[in-house]
């Protein structure tokens, strides 16, 4: 989950590094990333790390090797914060920053469905996503930001299989 639990409270309950041993960590390995990065957060899933970039890609590594094992083209450039996982349903979600949603097969990196918000109907612009997406039970959350630019925020939950827009 992005920011480590449902609360992104963003701290590890592991034991395993202590004050005192923490000295003796190093580096296992180093991956140059294609593009660049910027206010992105990783995410962990079943051996692999998880990288929106800002030149609009999913990048999927190896967490022992920091071999890249697939890129994803996004149709539009991403929210950058971070992606979601349904491991149930082997899916990795990124959303775009004016509304695309993408599904991504974890193991191939092959888009599954692709669903665009409908824009703000108050206004008819489209909708601002800066933030990442969080799966649970079925169903995607995508939270929608924009109140600096005149727009309203909400929240919509998608079918995680089919990425059809349940609620907003």
């Amino acid at each position: 989950v992005y920011g480590g639990s449902s609360s992104n409270q963003r701290y590890s309950t592991l034991a395993a590094i202590t004050s005192s041993n923490v000295h003796s960590l190093g580096g296992a390995w180093v991956t140059q990333l294609p593009g660049q990065t910027n206010q992105t957060g990783l995410t962990m899933s079943k051996g692999l790390i998880l990288v929106p970039t800002a030149n609009c890609k999913v990048i999927a590594l190896n967490a022992k090797t920091g071999e890249i094992l697939w890129e994803f083209a996004l149709p539009e450039r991403p929210a950058r914060r971070g992606v979601a996982v349904g491991n149930d349903v082997g899916l990795v979600f990124a959303v775009g920053s004016s509304g695309s949603i993408t599904a991504i097969n974890a193991e191939t990196g092959k888009s599954t469905w692709t669903h665009t918000l409908t824009p703000d109907p108050a206004h008819g612009r489209p909708a601002n996503i800066t933030s990442a997406p969080t799966y649970a039970n079925g169903v995607l959350l995508v939270s929608i930001s924009g109140g600096d630019s005149g727009r309203r925020g909400g929240v919509s939950g998608l079918d995680a299989v089919t990425g059809k827009e349940l609620w907003r």
